[in-house]
């Protein structure tokens, strides 16, 4: 087809054509022309901008609108590049970070959620990657067979409520300062839901702890079917109210009827882990795993799919229910049905599912070496020593590895179950530890043994008390700690205090016979 031809069947001017033409590269291509004034930054220095921008976001330490426009300034100011900043300001000028928004569309201004430093720091490689060694030797056989099916996986979390619901973006006049809305009371009291659901998409019916001395079965009318209640007088869980929760919890699923053991997923809150609650759980064929602290936003699947979607939805029947009862303030009394409607609209299947899914415990699944989520604890996270589990035919001992100018030296603990447990003690505070994973067992983390002060102030508060587990929680864990110490420190320090700043975290697999030593 000619040039003219082609100019009047697509209707284009010959001039036109004719420039486009000779504009064309060797390979057929039309140059695209740059319009306006040339941009104060080249187009390779503005990607490593906006790539710089995006790992600090990663990394939880984003940039500001201000502090790019300022980093821009320095950058051209010492590498001699024109401009037209402001020099009295030294920064950039807002229609310079327009047009930088315009021409690369993958960033945005956005509002952060506030995460505190334990969080991003405690949630590292490391840990992760113990725990998830830990949760695979629980859910697999040695030979890679399935041990705990989806249905037989559950999760225990609490969650609080209060009269007051979280205000949420409402329509009024454009300019006006002060917008309000009603809330219930200036501080209103917390009521504590205790809430469990397996990998199957199956929930126990809740456990409420309300902050009063005693407990009165009214307070449950129109309430959850088949809830049940608890009164302290903090309105939080402890020891005791677990413990109830957790018959609670094995009436419901009925997990020492099973084919196949249980696995209870928590995290290690001080109420959670006790003498009694472990001797109940083996009882009912339940093994307990506690998750590593400061990683429940990202492990624990009810934070991760159900608690956020339930907030939402209290707020939302909180805000109904102020509207339909003008000049009134939800009362104590009226929480339970609030929380019954918000919880029947949250507590799904697919909800159940997702969480489980996005923690990575069912289906399972490995964190990749290269996660994100990860670069906020680089600054402090540090690889673990290996340690190999070692297999006895002889009845087991614990071996505790020390290092000294002699070179390595050992010490043995007796244990009876025909497994050993190997400990490497440094001179550092912190203590590795690793074991041959049994069929059941009890797998706690280093940090959540009990230490000595604590363990001190329980026995001030108890100290003429039958030293039964009911009566006094810490009888058994003194018992427990006083004699690992006094076994393993005549010559070498032993400690188990949590130092959040290490980062150096490992798992600690204690076989419930060794609780059996004191």
């Amino acid at each position: 087809m000619s040039k003219k031809k082609a100019a009047a069947r697509f209707n284009i001017p010959r001039g036109t054509l004719q420039r486009y033409i000779n504009e064309c590269h060797i390979d057929g291509a039309v140059a695209k022309k740059n319009m306006g004034r040339p941009t104060t930054l080249t187009s390779e220095q503005e990607e490593e901008l906006s790539s710089v921008i995006q790992d600090m976001e990663r990394r939880m330490y984003g940039l500001t609108p201000e502090d790019v426009k300022r980093i821009v300034y320095s950058f051209c100011e010492k590498n001699c590049i024109e401009h037209s900043f402001n020099e009295c300001n030294q920064q950039a000028g807002k229609k310079w970070l327009k047009l930088f928004f315009n021409r690369h569309p993958e960033l945005s201004l956005r509002k952060p959620e506030g995460t505190s430093i334990h969080r991003a720091l405690g949630y590292n490689k490391s840990k992760v990657k113990e725990f998830e060694k830990v949760l695979h030797n629980e859910l697999f056989d040695e030979n890679g067979s399935r041990r705990i099916p989806p249905e037989n996986i559950f999760n225990v979390d609490e969650t609080g409520v209060t009269v007051n619901q979280k205000p949420r973006k409402i329509i009024a006049t454009k300019g006006k300062k002060g917008v309000a809305t009603i809330q219930s009371a200036e501080k209103g009291k917390t009521v504590t839901a205790v809430c469990c659901m397996s990998a199957a998409g199956g929930y126990c019916p809740p456990l409420l702890i309300f902050p009063r001395a005693r407990f009165k079965e009214e307070l449950l009318d129109r309430g959850p079917v088949g809830a049940v209640g608890a009164a302290s007088k903090s309105g939080w869980v402890n020891e005791l109210i677990f413990m109830r929760w957790f018959e609670h919890f094995v009436q419901f699923f009925q997990p020492q009827h099973r084919a196949s053991p249980c696995l209870l997923i928590m995290d290690g809150h001080s109420s959670h882990v006790n003498y009694e609650l472990v001797t109940r759980a083996r009882e009912h064929n339940v093994s307990i795993l506690i998750l590593p602290s400061h990683c429940t936003h990202k492990l624990q699947p009810l934070d991760v799919a159900v608690f956020r979607s339930f907030k939402s939805q209290y707020d939302r029947v909180v805000e109904k229910w102020l509207r339909d009862h003008p000049g009134r303030g939800v009362q104590e009394s009226n929480i339970v049905e609030l929380f019954a409607e918000a919880w029947n609209k949250s507590a799904t299947v697919a909800n159940a599912i997702s969480g489980f899914a996005k923690a990575r415990i069912n289906p399972y699944s490995e964190a990749a070496s290269d996660d994100e989520d990860f670069l906020a604890a680089d600054v402090t996270d540090m690889p673990l020593p290996q340690v190999a589990a070692i297999e006895a035919e002889e009845p087991a001992t614990v071996i505790v590895q020390t290092s000294s100018d002699d070179g390595p030296s050992t010490k043995s603990l007796p244990g009876d179950d025909g497994m050993a447990v190997a400990v490497d003690v440094q001179t550092t505070p912190e203590v590795q530890t690793s074991v041959h994973q049994p069929s059941r067992c009890l797998v706690m983390t280093e940090w959540q043994l009990p230490s000595t002060s604590r363990l001190r102030r329980k026995s001030r508060r108890h100290p003429t008390m039958d030293p039964q587990p009911n009566h006094c929680p810490a009888k058994k864990e003194w018992q427990l700690l006083s004699t690992f110490r006094q076994r393993w420190e005549p010559t070498h320090h032993l400690t188990m205090d949590h130092q959040p700043s290490r980062c150096l975290v490992t798992i600690v697999q204690l076989i419930f016979y060794s609780w059996e030593i004191v």
